[in-house]
């Protein structure tokens, strides 16, 4: 069985942990932010991402393509934030299938 990733250390992406909407204009959401899962699509996105419909996580990473930039030089269709879970799992979700529940 693959492992899960259980923190941010153990994400392999460039992502950032810390950000703001001053140098980046375009993003939904900022560390700490509290989400919920809203829509989750079957067909593309994991098991285990799917049974957790529903429930709540805090934003902590998001990925970022150009140093310290969200989304980068690119138009990219969603940009993918990091959130972990009460029990510590950690894992990265599309903005589309995030919900705001409440921000710092």
């Amino acid at each position: 069985m693959k492992k899960m990733n259980m923190s941010i250390k153990d994400i392999k992406a460039d992502i950032l942990t810390k950000w703001d909407r001053k140098r980046n204009t375009n993003c939904k959401f900022l560390p700490g932010d509290v989400v919920t899962l809203a829509h989750i699509d079957n067909i593309h996105d994991s098991m285990r991402i799917c049974e957790r419909k529903g429930d709540s996580a805090t934003v902590v990473g998001v990925s970022s393509g150009a140093p310290g930039l969200i989304r980068g030089h690119w138009n990219r269709a969603f940009t993918r934030y990091y959130v972990q879970f009460e029990d510590g799992y950690t894992v990265g979700i599309h903005s589309h299938n995030l919900k705001l529940l409440s921000g710092v």
